[in-house]
């Protein structure tokens, strides 16, 4: 888990190349909750403690690999998106503060 974590400077790669390289570490070190229930090492560390069924961890894993490449350029991408694991509240909150640019018609619609 530490290495998965390692957040060492690449100042001449692009963050779609960062950001790339740290989902890859976060796969190469299985990171998946334990059998069911979203239980586990991994959920807790990507959901800031909180576990259970109710906690879906997949927002969690997207926002810390996220959070690990705006690092890498001295920003903190928890304080560009609100502290969720519901996807819904954090589009809401993306287009409350004007971050979110798509291209498909319903995500500009909900």
């Amino acid at each position: 888990m530490t290495k998965a974590f390692n957040t060492r400077a690449f100042s001449n790669r692009a963050l779609c190349e960062k950001m790339k390289y740290f989902a890859t570490k976060h796969l190469q070190y299985i990171a998946s909750e334990l059998v069911e229930g979203n239980i586990g090492p991994w959920v807790r560390v990507y959901m800031n403690d909180h576990y259970g069924d109710w906690a879906y961890w997949c927002q969690g894993l997207v926002c810390t690999i996220l959070d690990q490449t705006f690092r890498t350029i001295g920003e903190y991408f928890s304080e560009y998106y609100t502290d969720t694991w519901t996807i819904e509240v954090m589009l809401k909150k993306a287009r409350t503060k004007e971050l979110l640019v798509t291209h498909h018609p319903s995500a500009t619609q909900r």
